[in-house]
């Protein structure tokens, strides 16, 4: 692996990329409930206010658990050799910061999390292309990824033990608001 300077606009593109497919990702396993949750609501509230479309006993209906599993992978995006789908397409690798070896999985989760602050995540990006707030907690960068070293192997249980952690992470606040 080559830590080569990466360009700003190459780190911004990829992080813009990364957001509109792992946000279609999350739609597209949402799809499901919000079908059925709105034919259920319509055929049980046929008669009353369509305001009342999406009430508590929806959110709670089986199906949105699927859609918590969209917002795991986003959170989960570059478990797989440190290379979510826009870092392969820009050629980029998450590594830990001390030794340039793959981050596993644990610390991508880690570091994604903090994309919920997207914004203050972007102006840093901007500021230092390799670093963001999710990649100084979790001890991560970004390289300009080569096939020079070779890869380490899957991870599956740290990469499943993350997709849990971040499924988790998205429930809490869920059973939060049905409460």
């Amino acid at each position: 692996m080559q830590t080569s300077q990466i360009r700003r606009s190459t780190r911004i593109l990829s992080a813009l990329v990364d957001h509109l497919l792992m946000t279609i990702i999350a739609v597209m396993l949402s799809i499901p409930y919000f079908v059925i949750s709105t034919l259920s609501s319509l055929s049980e509230n046929s008669h009353s206010d369509p305001s009342a479309l999406f009430s508590k006993k929806d959110i709670i209906g089986p199906y949105w658990y699927l859609g918590l599993i969209g917002f795991a992978v986003y959170f989960c995006k570059d478990s797989i050799q440190g290379r979510s789908i826009a870092k392969r397409i820009f050629n980029l690798q998450v590594v830990v910061n001390s030794t340039n070896q793959q981050a596993d999985p644990l610390r991508c989760l880690v570091r994604n999390l903090l994309i919920l602050l997207w914004p203050i995540e972007i102006i840093l990006c901007l500021v230092n292309p390799e670093r963001r707030i999710g990649d100084y907690i979790a001890g991560t960068k970004i390289i300009v990824y080569t096939n020079s070293a070779p890869p380490i192997s899957h991870n599956v249980p740290k990469i499943l033990v993350a997709l849990v952690l971040a499924y988790l992470f998205c429930l809490l606040p869920m059973l939060y608001i049905i409460k």
